[in-house]
């Protein structure tokens, strides 16, 4: 009799939905990197869900990347969503690029929790359909939003017939408690704000590191297409100034996960920033 109702109570749990992640701070530990993130969770279930021990797996594709486990009692009243706070961990001893990830994948919650309501362990497994341009999305806007690249000043090195060699000088702000390194760091310049009428280039650099909790200065070198500046700005300059925009790619290396990462940047400049080399 115990057991059947033990059989009935496991099947009406549901297990209970991932409404949202908020407040992820990342961390390292030794050569691991540790995410403690704050989830909004809905208990669909008829009665409240309870526990101080949950442990969990996570997988892409069949293959280990992370453990984790909750942070302090999880308390999920029925039919309600309630927050629950959890501390993931990324395995260093994995190939965590996101380069090698399908366009579309499949991540595979695998674990256990101790609830009181049974008086055993409850095993789970919840699979989610991710596209990886979702995900690469998320962690840029967490760790590395656009506006964490800023343009400080640009000087004019050198004039040819057919080129105009510049530096650009760059600031790269990294409020984490965690460093990183930009690997393959390389812009293309555009005139115009569609970037269809491309004018010159970002010379690549093949890594920069930046230090946690700091604003790194960098110094990069770019040249533009004369011929093409004259033609494309043909009727474009107005009041004296002059727009680029820039498209940035780079690797984004935290610990051992690489993500790919795109984005823009815009610059305005005025005849006077031009003559005198600053912005």
């Amino acid at each position: 009799m115990c057991l059947m109702m033990l059989n009935v109570s496991c099947s009406l749990i549901s297990l209970p939905e991932i409404i949202s992640v908020d407040n992820v701070n990342m961390t390292e530990n030794n050569d691991n990197i540790q995410f403690e993130s704050e989830l909004s969770v809905y208990n669909s279930s008829w009665f409240p869900i309870k526990s101080d021990s949950i442990v969990f797996k996570v997988l892409i594709d069949s293959s280990l990347v992370a453990q984790g486990n909750n942070i302090g009692d999880m308390n999920l009243p029925r039919c309600d969503t309630s927050k629950a706070k959890i501390n993931l961990e990324v395995l260093s001893n994995q190939d965590n690029s996101f380069v090698t990830l399908s366009n579309e994948f499949d991540l595979t919650l695998l674990g256990y929790a101790l609830l009181p309501v049974l008086n055993r362990p409850y095993y789970f497994e919840k699979i989610y359909h991710f596209e990886k341009q979702n995900l690469i999305d998320f962690v840029v806007d967490e760790f590395f939003l656009d506006n964490s690249v800023s343009i400080d000043s640009f000087q004019i090195k050198q004039v040819t017939m057919f080129n105009t060699d510049i530096q650009l000088n760059i600031s790269i702000d990294n409020p984490a408690d965690v460093s990183c390194t930009l690997k393959n760091f390389q812009a293309k310049i555009f005139r115009d704000s569609l970037l269809r009428e491309e004018v010159g280039v970002v010379r690549k650099i093949d890594e920069i590191n930046v230090n946690n909790d700091t604003v790194t200065s960098v110094v990069i070198d770019a040249a533009l297409n004369n011929i093409s500046m004259i033609t494309s700005s043909l009727g474009k300059v107005k009041s004296n100034q002059f727009s680029f925009f820039l498209l940035i790619t780079t690797d984004l290396v935290v610990g051992n996960i690489l993500i790919p990462i795109e984005f823009e940047k815009s610059i305005e400049l005025s005849a006077r920033d031009i003559i005198g080399n600053k912005l």
